[in-house]
């Protein structure tokens, strides 16, 4: 736990920094590339898959105080870490798992940490426009650790059933749905099937945003164990499910019963689309409209940053309406 605070109180370009000394000491000189938006590490062929996570969180401030409270839930003790800053959780948990990966178990996967997730994928996107896409055609499949909740799987709009299928027999996470993260540009982009797990943080983009810790050493547990299985896992290619976008939304939001019913106007047969106004502040601090059609506030939100990725959700945003 303890450098997991370490991580969290960084800022993301001391993340950067110190990342790459760990990666510099686990993998040689020879074998790291830092560049504009990301930092990549070539694995040793021994462990043919990729983690990644990125450096960037949505908070305006650094992280400095961190909470921790312990508290029962089941009959179970459960270790809660937040911050009046904000925790930082998303990625920070990605971070801290690779690192659990690189000093405390045998395995060098590739690595790949990206810049500017939350405004758009920044990073990931400028690594897929360089050589070094190529080199993850030669990996099993791609695994990210960006995902809130717990044992959630999120493939985003890759459809390779059989991946699917091995990731569930492999570690029991259940498929799930979300809007975007980093391999939503590196999937298609290398033709590799990829994963996205969830790692045990809550309320993710606010300063009220947990994580548990015992469910982020969770899902570090099933890392290794894909780790394990990864040199005889078969080659996952990626195949594009063309009915992301419609179904799996309208799953998310069918069965999920956490969300505003004054938000979410769903039966048990199918989702029903809103139109979104999001307010931001835009050049000069001026006041800007996006109109848009999305199922979720979530999704609305994520093609506001798609179509304005310049944009901060930390900074610039200021409030979503639904009709």
């Amino acid at each position: 736990m303890k450098n997991f605070k370490k991580i969290c109180r960084m800022s993301k370009e001391k993340v950067k920094v110190w990342a790459e000394k760990l990666l510099v000491s686990k993998y040689g000189r020879e074998n790291v590339i830092n560049e504009d938006g990301f930092l990549y590490a070539r694995g040793n062929g021994k462990t043919p898959i990729l983690l990644t996570a990125h450096m960037d969180t949505v908070h305006k401030e650094k992280c400095s105080e961190i909470k921790v409270e312990k508290i029962k839930l089941d009959g179970n003790t459960e270790t809660i870490l937040s911050s009046p800053q904000g925790i930082g959780g998303d990625d920070r948990r990605g971070i801290w798992m690779i690192y659990m990966v690189l000093t405390k178990t045998k395995y060098r996967p590739s690595i790949l940490f990206c810049e500017d997730e939350e405004i758009g994928g920044i990073g990931s996107d400028k690594f897929t426009k360089t050589e070094y896409i190529t080199e993850l055609e030669d990996l099993k499949y791609l695994l990210e650790l960006d995902r809130a909740n717990s044992d959630d799987a999120v493939y985003y709009d890759c459809g390779n059933e059989e991946f699917k299928v091995y990731i569930e027999k492999a570690i029991g996470y259940k498929e799930d749905y979300g809007s975007f993260s980093d391999i939503g540009h590196l999937s298609p982009a290398c033709d590799k099937a990829s994963v996205n797990l969830s790692c045990g943080y809550y309320k993710q983009h606010t300063l009220e945003e947990y994580v548990v810790f015992e469910e982020m050493y969770h899902t570090y547990s099933k890392v290794k164990e894909l780790l394990r299985l990864s040199k005889d896992a078969p080659d996952f290619d990626y195949q594009e499910d063309d009915g992301f976008m419609y179904s799996a939304f309208a799953k998310c939001y069918r069965d999920s019963g956490s969300y505003n019913s004054n938000l979410y106007d769903y039966d048990s047969d199918f989702y029903n689309y809103n139109k979104y106004e999001i307010v931001f502040n835009g050049e000069n601090g001026k006041a800007e409209y996006y109109d848009c059609t999305a199922c979720s506030v979530e999704e609305a939100i994520g093609m506001w940053l798609m179509d304005y990725p310049e944009m901060c959700y930390a900074k610039n945003f200021v409030d979503c309406y639904s009709w």
